[in-house]
């Protein structure tokens, strides 16, 4: 009897891709900019704000909307105590 490893092939199949942030570096926030966005940080409602301004074309799933949110901008890096390391990076695949 065979064992098996669990471990499929993944293929996706598209007819177009964009990569995204690969020029990251030439972002230049301005003092305006920086306010803004701090005073965005303080309002209570900011993940209902995110949710509905990510793909407003969506109408409705607000929860599945703010979830995704969470999975672009939630990511952090750990060093857990027993030496394991945990990836922040967040693959999403959108269709």
């Amino acid at each position: 009897m065979g064992t098996t490893t669990g471990v499929f092939k993944t293929k996706v199949l598209a007819n177009n891709m964009e990569v995204l942030g690969a020029d990251i570096g030439g972002v230049t926030l301005s003092h305006d900019d920086v306010a803004t966005i701090k005073e965005l940080g303080a309002r209570p409602d900011i993940l209902s704000l995110l949710g509905q301004s990510f793909a407003p074309a969506v109408y409705g799933q607000a929860r599945i909307k703010e979830a995704l949110v969470l999975q672009l901008l939630g990511g952090c890096e750990k060093n857990l105590d027993n030496g394991a390391h945990l990836r922040g990076d967040l693959n999403i695949l959108m269709v």
